[in-house]
């Protein structure tokens, strides 16, 4: 027997994640992407999707003050579709907005 030999095993990476501090900026990153989207938005119905999905997300939180000035300009008297008449009156009536449904929205 020849204790002269040396074996050399071969380990793969890991590949590790990234830190936790790349977690938080990143995070960031992608609130202010979300923001500038809200904000770059022309059209009325496509803003009532967008919170629409950010709220069904869960992270309506993070865009509050976003959300509710879209929502303070947002024009009833605008001739839309059924979808859109009820999106925004759900979302007006889910963020505190008082509207009554004998409001003449068509």
């Amino acid at each position: 027997m020849d204790f002269n030999v040396v074996q050399v095993t071969q380990r793969r990476s890991a590949g590790y994640l990234p830190t936790y501090e790349s977690h938080g900026s990143r995070l960031e990153e992608l609130k202010q992407a979300a923001r500038c989207l809200l904000t770059s938005l022309n059209q009325t119905e496509e803003k009532l999707d967008l919170i629409n999905t950010i709220q069904r997300l869960g992270v309506a939180k993070h865009f509050a003050k976003e959300i509710n000035e879209v929502l303070d300009h947002v024009n009833p008297n605008i001739p839309c579709d059924l979808y859109t008449v009820a999106l925004q009156f759900r979302l007006l009536r889910e963020n505190g907005f008082f509207i009554t449904s004998g409001f003449q929205w068509v």
